[in-house]
């Protein structure tokens, strides 16, 4: 059985439902069209939601906004983004994205969850901080399979001092383009957990099938 998504002008099939394996277990289901995700086992992680399958258009797009300069792929995305998240948006929330190091910043020149981070909060009406989060080490692939296995501890995520009050007691809401193992995720999660925040829950583009 399959649902079809309707998001702007792409129709993609998604699976009924489906799990896959990250550090903590994470459920995957779809409702309505939109990809929900549930963390079992992991106490950072409250609740997720995709809006696309990194997937033939999907991952087309994802790659364009990242790698291609596409700007123009923002403002769509801040609207999907926006439509998926309804179900766990507080009235409390902050929005973040995921961080980039500084190293592949000066390559990139922005940081794509940031991007549509930002255009999501301005959709929903909500706060953005685009560097509550640092990545005070760069992301190497050996690094990435590691985390994948869940042997890898990710401590090089931090808070940004100058950041750190809007953290306490709120909810957050962290943005990213792609969610694949949630490793990185789980980790920005349990950085916020322990500067006191109410809860974590995660929005992102798209979601790698499994």
């Amino acid at each position: 059985m399959a649902f079809v998504v309707h998001v702007g002008a792409i129709q993609r099939l998604l699976p009924a439902m489906f799990a896959m394996r990250v550090e903590c277990r994470c459920t995957v289901m779809c409702k309505a069209g939109i990809a929900v995700m549930m963390f079992e086992h992991c106490a950072s992680l409250i609740a997720g939601r995709a809006a696309l399958l990194y997937k033939e258009r999907g991952r087309a797009l994802v790659l364009a906004l990242k790698h291609s300069d596409r700007h123009d792929i923002v403002r769509p995305a801040g609207l999907w983004l926006a439509r998926a998240a309804k179900g766990i948006l507080r009235e409390d929330v902050l929005i973040a994205p995921v961080p980039l190091h500084w190293t592949r910043m000066v390559r990139r020149r922005y940081n794509q969850s940031s991007l549509i981070g930002q255009a999501m909060a301005r959709e929903v009406g909500a706060p953005f901080s685009g560097d509550l989060l640092v990545r005070s080490k760069a992301q190497h692939r050996w690094m990435v399979n590691l985390g994948k296995k869940g042997l890898l501890n990710y401590e090089f995520i931090v808070v940004n001092p100058k950041r750190a009050e809007l953290i306490k007691g709120r909810a957050i809401l962290l943005v990213d383009d792609v969610i694949t193992s949630g490793a990185t995720l789980a980790a920005c999660a349990e950085t916020c957990l322990k500067s006191q925040a109410s809860e974590v829950c995660v929005v992102t583009l798209a979601r790698v099938a499994k």
